[in-house]
Formats: structure tokens, C-alpha cells, sequence
């Protein structure tokens, strides 16, 4: 497939805007101030210094949009444009009075929001967050010049068209870029890549963000500073190379050599276009990878838990009618008489009739049938995983309904198996590892992925000091 890229043109504006160093600008606001002053980028902001009293009148923080500007003679607009400071300076020569002030967003004045276009979206990143793609995304290659890049580009497909998503590796910045392949609105674009940026930090574990620089397809361009920033979490579902995670166990890496795989590119299309369409799995996303970015074990089996609760609201389709757990009468007697059996050998321990009697009723109506319309709580928790086909473990229920435990205000998870500081730790850590687990088969099932996912419990349990009966990766 020819795929040929050239992204010199894009790289050389964004080094400039990059090195803007105490260059002359005019500032002009309609009728409430013009004037000259030197703008700098000091970080990730647009410093503007005025040496005068035109804006004296301003107050501090006030903000304003649609600044006209110049620079080296060509025309720009700033935006989110803020008085910072008003002061007096006085040195040997006197005293003048000072203004800074700063902007999160240039655009060179022929940049439009509102004209359909081909955009590019560059995204600066570390070097190390580019090492994303082999072992967990189907990729597609593409070409600069005479070479050949097999490993860094993904197209996806939805209904906002065919975008590329490709990584740029250089010497001391780098950069995801975004492109659409047809013309698209501008706030169609945007929202495109706000969509495929939560999907690539659910898959990898970092969400690429911060700095932002848009071009269209004649290279007019539009710089922001303050897009939601960069997500790293400590979790991510999938990686084809057992041996990335299981370098210490070569013998069960082996095991798994073959049969792990990544996520294709039309599974990864779906999963972004069902964020695209739906505030609340976005939001979901956005809140999973916070809350694993900040790697607290108080905060993240609490949000977990609310996380698996909205995608229950989100996945679950509504059911009517009746459902017997087992529709097989002769076996379902069975089992309650099994059960029966257990109870009358355990009455001695159990150590009161009551008890057992209680027991026993509560065991003769295990197999009363379900009313889909009226389920209980954590009933409807697990409904999404019914409707999916991922088949629960009893420690996944247990997990699962430490929902109550939260909403109760239990957010320690304190019981009697669970005593000291370090016993604590261990189980919060266990209960974040077996929610992520969930969590990511929900959402990966949903998009359409089958195949094996990384199970957190099983990798954690040494830290956790919690043994598992599972194995390493988990087939959904």
C-alpha cells in the first residue's frame, strides 16, 4: 500500500513557534487597547510583555479572545489571552510601568475553525511513550522518501472518515500525529482526535496530550497549550510479547508465545467511534485512566467500582421476562440437595439449628426464578458481562460487589480477614488489579475484541501476597 508522508513543512513552523524569543508583537483588541510589546514561549505559555501604561486600566486576570496580532510582519491571533501582572518598574533611569501577560493559543489569521479541511494534529511526546504500537495495535506502514516505516502507523475508520495516526520518532521531541484522509469540519477533527487519543491511552497506557499544534491542508496553523494533558497509567490490557511482562518466568512466557495477539485495527476503529458517540463511555475512559495515572490504592478501587457501574448503564441491554438460573429441574434438584448435604455436615461447626434451618430455606429457593425487569444492584452489575458472554469467577463477584462496601463508605475494604497496614495495601492492590481486569474486558468485549487480555491479579499477587488460582493472561 502506497502510504508516503512528509511532515518537514509541519515541524519547521512548529520550531519556530517552539523558539519564539523576545520578538516584537503588536496586540490589538477593537476599541479597548493597540499596542507593542515581546512575546516569548517560556514553557508551555506565550509571554507578552508591554513596557508602557496601554493596558493599565486592565485588571488583573482578565481574559480575552480574538487578540490581533503581528509578528515578523505576518498576522496571528491570540486567544485565552490573560493579564497576568500590572506593575511599576523603577530603575537608574526611572520608572515605567509594566504588563505581562499570557496566551494559551496562537493561530495565524488565515487558519479557519469553521472551513472543512484535511488537518494534521501533532501531539509532543517523550521518546519513550513511541515504543507503543508492535506489541498491541495491527499497524499499517507508510513511507518518507526511500524508507520504510512498518511499525508506527495505525489507520482507523469511522464515521468521521479514514484518519492515520502515525509516530514520529526524532532526537530530542517527538510527536504522535493525527490526520484525516478526507475533508472534515474542524470541530468534527478535533473531537475525532479527543476520541482516538482516549482509545490509544486505553490499549498503551498513555494518552498522548498537553501541547497541540493543528494544520490545515495548506499549512495555516493553530497552536494550544492547554488540551487536556497526557495520561500514563499503570495498567494497559494487551501486549502480544509474553515476555514483556513474564521476563522473569520464561517457562510460562513460552507458554503463552503463540496465542497472545493485539488489537485490530476494525475492533480499534469500533472502540473509537463508540467513545466518539457516547459522553458517558468517554467519560468512563477519561476517568479510568486518571485515576490509574495517580496510582493511589485508596483512590482507585473506589473509582473502579464506579467505572464498572456506568458501563453496566452503558453495555447492558434491557431484559424482560423470567430467567431460571438452571432450567434443568432434575439437576437443579440435585444441586440443592448437594448443598443440603454440606450444610448437615457442617450443622456441628454452623452450631445452631437456626442457623442451619436458615440455611437450608435459603438454599431450597436457589433456583427461583429471575424477574430480568427487577434485578438487584449487583445483579445489574454483572448483567454485562452475562450479555457479553465473559463467564465470572466467584473472586470477580467479590469484586465486583465491593461496590457496596464504597457506597456504605467501607473505602478502607476493612473486614476480618484484612488487620494491619500491610494486609490492607496488599488487598486494595488485589481489588484495583481484579476491577482493571474487568474493566478492560467489558470494554475491549464490547468494541468486539476476542482473544486474551493481561490478568492483573495473577501479576500482582506476589506484591499482593495474595495467591491466585488463575493464570497470567485471560481469554475473553
Amino acid at each position: 500500500m502506497d502510504n508516503y508522508k512528509n511532515f518537514d513543512a509541519e515541524l519547521g513552523i512548529i520550531n519556530f513557534i517552539d523558539n519564539i524569543n523576545q520578538a516584537e508583537i503588536s496586540i490589538t483588541k477593537e476599541d479597548l487597547f493597540s499596542t507593542i510589546g515581546i512575546i516569548s514561549k517560556v514553557g508551555k505559555e506565550l509571554i507578552v510583555e508591554v513596557n508602557n501604561n496601554d493596558l493599565e486600566s486592565l485588571n488583573d486576570n482578565e481574559r480575552f479572545n480574538e487578540i490581533e496580532s503581528k509578528i515578523d510582519k505576518n498576522d496571528y491571533v491570540l486567544d485565552s489571552f490573560t493579564i497576568d501582572s500590572n506593575s511599576t518598574d523603577i530603575s537608574d533611569k526611572g520608572g515605567f510601568f509594566k504588563t505581562i501577560c499570557s496566551a494559551n493559543e496562537l493561530r495565524n489569521k488565515r487558519f479557519n475553525k469553521d472551513s472543512n479541511s484535511i488537518y494534521k494534529c501533532f501531539i509532543k511526546t517523550d521518546l519513550k511513550k513511541l515504543e507503543l504500537f508492535h506489541y498491541q495495535f495491527e499497524t499499517v506502514a507508510y513511507q518518507k522518501e526511500m524508507k520504510k516505516f512498518y511499525r508506527d502507523c495505525l489507520r482507523i475508520e469511522f464515521e468521521n472518515g479514514e484518519f492515520d495516526i502515525i509516530q514520529v520518532k526524532l532526537d530530542d521531541v517527538s510527536y504522535f500525529i493525527i490526520e484525516n484522509k478526507e475533508e472534515l469540519s474542524f470541530v468534527k477533527f478535533e473531537n475525532s482526535c479527543f476520541a482516538i487519543r482516549q482509545a490509544l491511552g486505553f490499549i498503551s497506557g498513555y494518552m498522548p496530550g498537553g501541547e497541540e499544534y493543528f494544520f490545515d491542508n495548506n499549512l495555516n496553523y493553530y497552536y494550544v497549550s492547554n488540551h487536556r494533558a497526557a495520561l500514563d497509567s499503570m495498567y494497559y490490557p494487551l501486549n502480544s510479547n509474553p515476555h514483556n511482562k513474564l521476563h522473569y518466568k520464561p517457562d510460562d512466557a513460552e507458554r503463552f508465545k503463540d496465542q497472545l495477539n493485539v488489537i485490530s485495527l476494525a475492533v480499534f476503529s469500533n472502540l473509537i467511534s463508540k467513545i466518539y458517540n457516547n459522553r458517558e463511555l468517554s467519560a468512563s475512559i477519561i476517568l479510568l485512566l486518571e485515576a490509574s495515572s495517580v496510582r493511589s490504592l485508596l483512590l482507585i478501587p473506589s473509582v473502579f467500582s464506579v467505572i464498572i457501574e456506568a458501563l453496566s448503564r452503558i453495555i447492558s441491554e434491557d431484559e424482560t421476562g423470567q430467567f431460571v438460573p438452571v432450567g434443568n429441574p432434575e439437576l437443579a434438584n440435585e444441586i440443592i440437595e448437594q448443598l443440603n448435604d454440606v450444610i448437615d455436615e457442617k450443622s456441628d461447626e454452623i452450631g445452631s439449628d437456626t442457623g442451619v434451618l436458615k440455611l437450608k430455606r435459603r438454599i431450597n429457593e436457589v433456583n427461583r426464578p429471575i424477574n430480568r425487569g427487577h434485578l438487584t444492584n449487583n445483579e445489574k452489575l454483572t448483567l454485562p458481562f452475562e450479555q457479553l458472554g465473559i463467564r465470572l469467577t466467584m473472586d470477580d463477584i467479590k469484586a465486583i460487589e465491593h461496590r457496596n462496601d464504597f457506597l456504605h463508605g467501607n473505602i478502607l475494604l476493612l473486614n476480618d480477614n484484612v488487620q494491619t497496614e500491610s494486609e490492607l495495601n496488599n488487598y486494595m492492590l488485589y481489588v484495583s488489579s481484579k476491577l482493571y481486569t474487568l474493566i478492560s474486558a467489558l470494554i475491549l468485549k464490547y468494541a468486539g475484541y476476542s482473544g486474551y487480555i493481561i490478568n492483573y491479579p495473577k501479576f500482582n499477587e506476589d506484591m499482593c501476597n495474595i495467591e491466585t488460582t488463575e493464570d497470567y493472561y485471560r481469554f475473553i
